[in-house]
């Protein structure tokens, strides 16, 4: 007997996803959602957060895109050090503060210092120069063209091949901040 109905089933698990909670996952990797994401398609199109010239912007950056470009730390990376440039330089402190929400042992790249061997166990050459804890370096570059943001991210371990990252751009459509013409590599 046929299926009368194909792909109903999987159309009906994305919405009980949407319903029960995986919307923060996916707002976390693809922004926010719009009317026009309902899954009975009867949405208007309205996007359901401020429109990105009202959006929270910070050091110039729009909040949302900040979430969109920064690594994720895991359940198991959480308690990771990481320090931060910024446009080749230490992000100011109100951008810092906001990081933190996304990778919440942030420090300013100016605090790193690279040491010539890795101690016992230590996965890295960085570490804080006031403390002494290990962590990994993320250079954020960002730059505005109008309406599209050129992204690079780079996190590494130690000063040469030894990290990985992406490039590419992003805009904001229909309330989300959308990434295009990715590249990732690895070091």
């Amino acid at each position: 007997m046929k299926n009368p109905a194909p792909g109903l089933f999987a159309a009906g698990v994305i919405a009980l996803f949407f319903c029960v909670g995986v919307e923060d996952d996916l707002v976390a990797q693809n922004g926010p959602r719009t009317e026009s994401d309902r899954a009975d398609g009867s949405g208007t199109g309205v996007s359901l957060t401020d429109a990105p010239n009202e959006e929270k912007r910070i050091a110039g950056v729009p909040v949302g895109l900040l979430a969109k470009v920064l690594p994720h730390p895991g359940p198991e990376e959480i308690h990771f050090l990481s320090f931060i440039a910024w446009n080749g330089q230490d992000p100011p402190p109100a951008l810092l503060a906001e990081i933190r929400k996304t990778i919440p042992k942030a420090r300013p790249a100016s605090r790193l210092e690279t040491i010539s061997h890795q101690p016992g166990q230590s996965r890295t050459s960085y570490r804080d120069r006031e403390d002494g804890e290990f962590g990994d370096l993320i250079e954020v570059k960002l730059a505005s063209e109008g309406a599209v943001w050129t992204v690079s991210v780079r996190r590494n371990s130690a000063p040469a091949l030894s990290g990985s990252g992406w490039t590419g751009k992003v805009r904001e459509a229909e309330g989300r901040w959308q990434v295009f013409e990715r590249r990732f590599w690895d070091e």
